[in-house]
């Protein structure tokens, strides 16, 4: 078997990534198949002397013999700890993360009740205490389960081997100065922040927020217009500190070094120890921890005059990095990181050497090589990494194509000149910083670029859980027959390029024709408010734009990123605090070409570039016919798909006019006057036991009704009057 640590290493990352967040009983399950499965290869002699399978199935029950270990050991009894107020003291490990108006913290307890113990916690402050990282913050708190709550996103934590968060109870505690002590934590993020505050010294606005984020990985200054931009594009990757990067800077120290006359051994050693100063002051995040070992990995054979192996390399990476936390697979930037890498692996080694051959062989071609290589570089990447993405946010754009083309040579160049103007300006500010200006130019470049293509609302491949999970078993298929013949013997290679490349183009093709007529309609979980994202062809809208839960704001910008990631128009059914803030945040990153304010109290100017309109008692846009009934308690949506009617306020005593629908979305109570004959389905905005208890009361009768609960919402497909939902 001539790459072993391929075979161990991705097989314990896979197997470690699909039991994440399993229960107990289900990691024990498969313990016990996978066992099975190694005594089956084990007695097969083919399958024996082949080695590959034996050996992937030992790799699997071993990741699911740690994994049970760990729940049982570690994870569970943490949990313990959760729901109770605990006298703790925590040592803060990060700088404060503002979301929602509260401010968290990385922290590590030292004493929990008095006694000594190491949890890692995110801590939550409404207001920031007078303490900076590494210094000591003692008092009584409350501990919760992340991710238990109906802020279902914060379960990402665990993957950090953070599965508690903890506020305060009451307002006092106390804070212990670090003191002057020599701490490489607090060491590497005081670098982190010089960096930042020399580059946002240099360039102000967007253009330093995104060279900090080129060179730090810290996307906390970008404006979230410019987020959600990188977002649409299908390239947040430039602004993660990963193998793009880290490979870029290797490449750099190695020219500079061997300009300097050091030789190909103390090149390599000095720049090993380069590589793990930048993993160190990028924050040691999974998908930098990946990319360093396999950089390191690679130096030490020039060190060793060893032939590197690029795939071996991934799969000694991927296997540290699960035993050192096998949470870590559940890392969604570890996860399109490994896979993205796998991709361009398999691209460059078994593919490449054909795209060269041919342009070689085509002279008057040979300008488009680059580009093209790009390209197809592009395609494998996001090819790989389709399945997760497509599976999480429902949607896959491709529009990523060309702005990885477009893009990421830029990047490139903003990254190393950034980084060479913050050394410029250390040594003297009185010089002109031609590298800062290269970097602002190029982050200008990406920014306008970027803002471009989101705007051109390119095509967008809508997909259901059940689809992405269609998907997901058909890549599962084909990866096994192609598995199957390599073992026989077989070339696969062609064949495997050909199957690859016709399942993308029939799910581009099936998936657009399906979804591009359908009629998606989101109710987004806000809490106690109403939000509603309608979506069809080119045009989306949304209706209401209020609510009370921490996490609204994150949830409708969600929903609007799966319809496309732009808005035809903001139609607002209220004015309120929550509204005007979350409308304004909204309007700030989408853009939307109309807003319709309730009233006559309009304020122009808060909504940007946006025509802002008195709200009608009917909007007609190109896709919907939308009425307003009760001075905008109720709306009637209604197309060639669906007949909808939201309700937006609290009580079921409107003056409504007797209506019949497909579709019922609902603030809370079921309003009177609403036919039942016709009702398909009714989604109540509503918190769990009100929600439960509407939905048996309209079951009763006969009338299908779900609720969010700790969902981001329910998405409903309607095409020619017929309905499916799910929750995402």
């Amino acid at each position: 078997m001539s790459r072993p640590f391929a075979v161990i290493g991705l097989t314990v990352f896979l197997v470690l990534s699909v039991l994440y967040n399993a229960s107990g009983k289900a990691a024990v399950g498969a313990l016990i198949f996978f066992t099975a499965a190694l005594v089956i290869c084990l007695i097969a002699g083919p399958l024996r002397r082949g080695r590959v399978f034996p050996v992937a199935m030992a790799s699997a029950a071993a990741a699911c013999l740690l994994l049970v270990c760990v729940n049982e050991f570690y994870y569970y009894p943490q949990l313990q700890l959760s729901g109770v107020e605990h006298t703790a003291s925590f040592t803060l490990v990060s700088e404060p993360e503002k979301e929602y108006g509260n401010y968290y913290y990385k922290a590590k307890t030292t004493l929990i009740d008095g006694e000594k113990v190491k949890v890692n916690v995110r801590l939550v402050f409404s207001s920031p205490p007078e303490a900076e990282p590494y210094d000591s913050i003692s008092g009584t708190f409350k501990f919760y389960t992340l991710g238990s709550s109906s802020y279902s996103f914060l379960a990402s934590h665990k993957a950090e081997n953070r599965f508690l968060g903890a506020y305060l109870s009451g307002d006092s505690y106390s804070v212990s100065k670090a003191g002057k002590s020599l701490q490489p934590g607090k060491l590497f993020i005081n670098i982190r922040q010089a960096l930042k505050r020399n580059i946002m010294t240099l360039l102000p606005n967007d253009y330093g927020a995104l060279c900090v984020a080129l060179v730090t990985g810290d996307r906390s200054e970008l404006s979230a217009k410019t987020s959600g931009n990188l977002n649409a594009c299908g390239i947040t990757h430039i602004v993660c500190v990963s193998g793009l990067h880290l490979s870029l800077w290797a490449a750099a120290i190695l020219w500079v070094l061997k300009r300097l006359g050091a030789g190909r051994v103390l090149s390599a050693a000095l720049t090993i120890q380069a590589v793990i100063l930048l993993m160190a002051t990028a924050g040691m995040t999974y998908s930098v921890v990946r990319a360093g070992i396999m950089m390191l990995i690679y130096l030490a054979s020039v060190i060793v005059s060893r032939r590197k192996d690029s795939l071996n390399s991934l799969g000694i990476a991927l296997l540290l990095v699960s035993v050192w936390n096998p949470y870590s697979p559940g890392s969604l930037s570890l996860r399109l990181s490994a896979l993205s890498t796998l991709g361009i692996i398999l691209y460059s080694e078994y593919f490449n050497p054909y795209v060269t051959a041919f342009f070689k062989s085509r002279k008057k071609l040979d300008i488009l090589q680059k580009p093209a290589k790009l390209l197809f570089v592009t395609v494998a990447a996001t090819g790989f990494c389709l399945p997760v993405s497509a599976g999480l946010y429902g949607s896959f754009n491709l529009s990523v194509f060309p702005s990885n083309i477009l893009v990421v040579f830029a990047a490139e160049i903003c990254m190393i000149c950034a980084a060479a103007g913050c050394i410029i300006a250390l040594i003297s500010t009185s010089v002109l910083n031609i590298p800062a200006l290269i970097a602002g130019l190029c982050a200008k470049y990406i920014v306008l670029i970027t803002d471009k293509i989101a705007s051109l609302k390119l095509l967008n491949i809508h997909l259901t859980q059940s689809d992405a999970y269609t998907i997901l078993a058909g890549a599962f298929a084909l990866a096994f027959l192609f598995v199957l013949m390599a073992y026989t013997g077989k070339k696969v290679m062609p064949g495997a390029a050909f199957a690859v490349a016709a399942m993308l183009i029939v799910t581009v093709i099936f998936y657009s024709a399906s979804g591009y007529g359908a009629t998606k309609i989101r109710a987004v979980n806000t809490g106690n408010g109403t939000a509603v994202v309608l979506s069809k062809k080119n045009e989306t809208l949304l209706i209401g734009c209020s609510g009370d839960l921490f996490s609204g704001s994150y949830n409708i910008r969600k929903s609007v990123e799966e319809s496309g990631g732009f808005l035809t128009a903001l139609i607002l059914p209220e004015s309120s605090k929550t509204a005007d803030d979350y409308s304004y945040e909204i309007t700030a990153i989408y853009e939307p070409g109309t807003v319709y304010f309730p009233g006559n109290d309009i304020y122009p100017d808060a909504y940007g570039k946006a025509e802002v309109k008195p709200l009608p008692k009917t909007v007609e846009t190109s896709c919907f016919s939308i009425e307003s009934a009760d001075s905008g308690k109720a709306f009637t949506v209604k197309n060639e798909d669906i007949n909808l009617m939201i309700v937006n306020g609290l009580n079921s005593d409107y003056s409504l006019p007797a209506y019949s629908c497909d579709m019922l979305i609902c603030r809370m109570d079921y309003p009177e006057g609403i036919s039942l004959d016709s009702l398909q389905l009714a989604v109540f905005e509503a918190d769990e036991l009100r929600g439960y208890t509407l939905a048996n009361e309209l079951s009763s009768q006969g009338v299908e009704s779900v609720y969010p609960g700790d969902k981001t919402g329910v998405l409903v497909t309607a095409k020619k009057g017929g309905i499916r939902h799910e929750f995402y």
